[in-house]
């Protein structure tokens, strides 16, 4: 029996399933339930926790029920994690190599061999008539030649006509003129060479990555070497030309939003079923990719620590999650919120199947996934058949803190950073250096506005506390909340009564502190999830017994979702 206990407020029941400890049943597929509510009617004091309560009148529904219908707060999967870091550190490359396109020897040096080269030029290469009139090579020529029957020998490069010759801008023409002895019998003078060679550029705009392997840009000659398979990937990561399908994209950094126990900070207005919000920084992520919410990484259950993860469990090794590139994979890395790498730019999303990341390798090309007999028909990073790759929007440009500020859009706080150890060969957990920090609180005059630029990105709203009252056991107002003291002329309960205003995307009310000015500080509310309460007819209310006295006027404060307070 309690003879006087210090309040009875109206509450939350502790255990509304076997296995919950707070309001809310926990499920890692349902999500959250609610439980029911009843009276606390004793606490735990100090040196105890006064949050536990030691004994519980449970009932059905009360008056002042702050579990309500409509959901408030987060209510999705847990632990939630967003892929920080795509790996896409390689290039598509393409074998370029020389190609002889002419060669002719035995010229003698006399009078006819001009003329057989003109007619040369005119017929085997028509497009280098302009007005009628041979392009400069001819002029050039007859003064290179007319040395090189004097014994001399000229190489000559073009650089501006590859894309006639060779049928690539990527190659140059070298032309080789050159003499190896006499003509012979039947005609005096020295006997001369004449090759022309398609060779591949290899300057500051054109370097060559990998030995003969060239960064592949759309515009690309088939050559003998690699009739089939022309393009390849070059990992600078391991240093290696690898074919495509030997090549995934694989994540190097998490952020975990969402803990193991499902405490979060979410833009609750935002995250939720049903919500129209888009990540528009990345060409338009919503609440339903793949995996809900807004694409983030789906992890088995029995993997309980990130150290754990790995993307190939068939192996001995461990390896990083890999990002879904067909639909039989169950463990995959989500959607990409930040990339590293020369490829960043190239990933993309199918367009019947977003779920799944692809590569163009060339934006500025056509690419043809449908056709089986494509010579372009070689890429593991494809769609499938009919499908394109819609690339993602600024992935290429998004830096490590604009990656932060797009995952805060959605949950303002992290709890851990998992990275990639190369020393280990495991996942790492860094539980403090990387962490995405909660925001600002909004300066007043962007008390509307939240998204005014004094703000920066975004800011946090304080709670409102409104209509404050404390009524005797008669409902006269004994106090109003403005004067610093109030007087209980007869000892007994009496009522407390407030409302609150929560920002949409800051709900829950996850807390409620009073301190009744009689040496009681109590959080009546310290668990479960709380609507705010702004309608003055349905207030919140809570009992607290007073003896006679004059005290000073009790303070109420808040804290919302975001780990935001504001007290009275």
């Amino acid at each position: 029996v309690i003879e006087t206990p210090d309040f009875t407020p109206k509450t939350c029941r502790l255990y509304p399933t076997q296995e919950s400890f707070t309001c809310n049943s926990y499920d890692m597929i349902k999500g959250i339930d609610k439980g029911l509510e009843g009276y606390c009617m004793e606490y735990d004091r100090y040196p105890g926790n006064r949050d536990a309560c030691l004994m519980w009148y449970p009932v059905d529904r009360i008056k002042s029920s702050s579990i309500v219908e409509r959901g408030v707060g987060y209510e999705g999967k847990f632990p939630v994690y967003y892929c920080a870091d795509m790996d896409a550190d390689f290039d598509f490359v393409e074998s370029r190599t020389s190609k002889v396109i002419y060669d002719k020897d035995d010229y003698c040096c006399d009078t006819g061999f001009f003329s057989a080269i003109a007619d040369w030029f005119y017929a085997g290469i028509p497009s280098l008539i302009v007005g009628g009139e041979l392009k400069f090579w001819y002029s050039e020529m007859v003064s290179f030649i007319t040395d090189s029957c004097s014994g001399k020998s000229y190489t000559w490069y073009d650089d501006g006509s590859g894309e006639s010759f060779c049928g690539s801008a990527n190659y140059a023409i070298r032309f080789d003129i050159y003499s190896d002895g006499d003509c012979g019998t039947f005609d005096d003078g020295t006997e001369y060479n004449l090759r022309f060679t398609c060779v591949p550029k290899n300057d500051a705009a054109h370097p060559a990555i990998f030995g003969s392997w060239y960064e592949y840009d759309g515009d690309l000659v088939l050559n003998e070497k690699n009739p089939n398979s022309p393009v390849r990937i070059y990992n600078y990561t391991t240093s290696e030309l690898m074919q495509p399908e030997d090549y995934r994209l694989q994540c190097d950094k998490f952020y975990q939003v969402v803990s193991d126990t499902a405490d979060n900070k979410a833009w609750t207005g935002r995250v939720r079923t049903g919500s129209s919000y888009v990540v528009s920084e990345l060409g338009g992520y919503v609440y339903g990719d793949e995996d809900p919410p807004f694409g983030s990484a789906i992890i088995p259950a029995e993997v309980k620590s990130p150290e754990d993860w790995d993307g190939i469990v068939s192996t001995d090794e461990y390896d990083r999650l890999f990002f879904r590139e067909n639909l039989s994979e169950s463990v995959i890395s989500g959607l990409p919120y930040g990339c590293h790498g020369p490829s960043c730019g190239v990933i993309g999303r199918c367009s019947n199947h977003e779920e799944i990341i692809c590569a163009h390798p060339y934006p500025g090309g056509a690419w043809d996934y449908g056709d089986e007999s494509s010579d372009e028909h070689y890429l593991d990073l494809q769609c499938p058949p009919g499908e394109t790759c819609d690339l993602i929007s600024n992935l290429g440009s998004v830096s490590p803190n604009d990656t932060k500020d797009i995952i805060s859009s959605l949950f303002t706080e992290s709890y851990r950073t998992v990275i990639w150890d190369w020393g280990t060969n495991r996942y790492d957990i860094d539980n403090i250096i990387d962490n995405i920090l909660p925001p600002n609180n909004c300066l007043p005059a962007a008390i509307v506005d939240r998204y005014a630029a004094v703000n920066g990105p975004t800011c946090k709203i304080l709670p409102i506390i409104d209509n404050v009252i404390l009524e005797d056991g008669s409902n006269n107002i004994i106090w109003g909340g403005v004067a610093p003291t109030f007087t209980v002329l007869n000892s007994g309960y009496y009522t407390l009564k407030f409302t609150s205003g929560i920002d949409e995307e800051q709900l829950p009310l996850s807390r409620i502190d009073i301190d009744w000015a009689d040496g009681v500080v109590d959080s009546p509310a310290a668990y479960g999830e709380l609507n705010d309460k702004p309608n003055v007819e349905e207030p919140h209310e809570f009992k607290h017994y007073y003896t006679i006295g004059t005290y000073d006027g009790i303070d109420v404060t808040l804290t919302d979702n975001w780990g935001t307070s504001a007290s009275n």
